[in-house]
């Protein structure tokens, strides 16, 4: 698939994007599991992508480290966090047996590495973000896309740094190519069962899914299905 080349610039920068979510889906992960071993409560009541999270655990560490720093110090660090979330997670900190001394010094230390790189990665993505964005904003393809319910800037940028639509013959090969079109597996003439492919591209499949769970809850919400793309008004969208 080829990008045209006023959007060669973009396409790198969203490369590299993708690149940036996967290392903090990386960490959040490699967090959850650090803190989950530690103290299960915290890791449960903990939003570990909340901004005043990241930063109190890249200040103190975990939770064996906020419990020794003490509640003054905890609610000073805290101060601008939701006052509930921050009581109920400094309720957790007691809920579990404390580690041996190694351990618990190699949690901080751990914690507070992962920590600084989810909030790095998170201002690093949303910078890509609003470039790429900036980059590909005047498009007539970028514009119709924004107007179908579910689509947000994100994954407007995404189809239309990914798909040139005369590529294909029809939408059931578009869907294809995104990886949508359901794998039937049968014996004679009975169907066993149907799954979702694996084929396609992987990016374009997530933000598609992501794009019909924003339309449902939309279309609950509204009650309205009609947009735009739906009639007809985006001339780019395969019919």
């Amino acid at each position: 698939m080829t990008v045209p080349p006023r959007f060669e610039g973009a396409r790198r920068l969203e490369a590299q994007r993708c690149d940036l979510l996967r290392d903090r889906t990386h960490c959040v992960n490699r967090l959850r599991a650090l803190l989950l071993e530690s103290n299960p409560a915290f890791e449960r009541e903990l939003d570990c992508e909340a901004a005043w999270a990241l930063s109190l655990m890249s200040r103190i560490g975990g939770p064996w480290q906020m419990l020794d720093a003490g509640r003054r110090r905890y609610a000073a660090l805290t101060r601008d966090a939701p006052r509930g979330a921050a009581d109920r997670l400094w309720a957790t900190l007691r809920a579990a047996t404390r580690p041996t001394e190694p351990q618990v010094r190699a949690e901080a230390t751990l914690v507070r590495m992962l920590a600084s790189r989810i909030a790095e990665d998170t201002a690093l993505i949303a910078e890509l973000a609003a470039l790429v964005e900036a980059e590909v904003g005047g498009d007539e393809t970028y514009q119709c896309l924004l107007t179908v319910p579910g689509v947000g800037p994100r994954t407007a940028a995404q189809l239309v740094l990914s798909v040139d639509i005369s590529d294909f013959e029809d939408h059931d090969h578009l869907a294809s190519y995104c990886g949508l079109v359901p794998r039937n597996r049968q014996s004679g003439t009975s169907p066993d069962s149907v799954s979702s492919s694996r084929q396609g591209n992987k990016q374009l499949k997530t933000c598609s899914y992501s794009a019909a769970r924003a339309w449902r809850a939309a279309q609950a919400t509204t009650g309205s299905t009609t947009s735009a793309a739906a009639t007809g008004a985006c001339p780019t969208r395969p019919r």
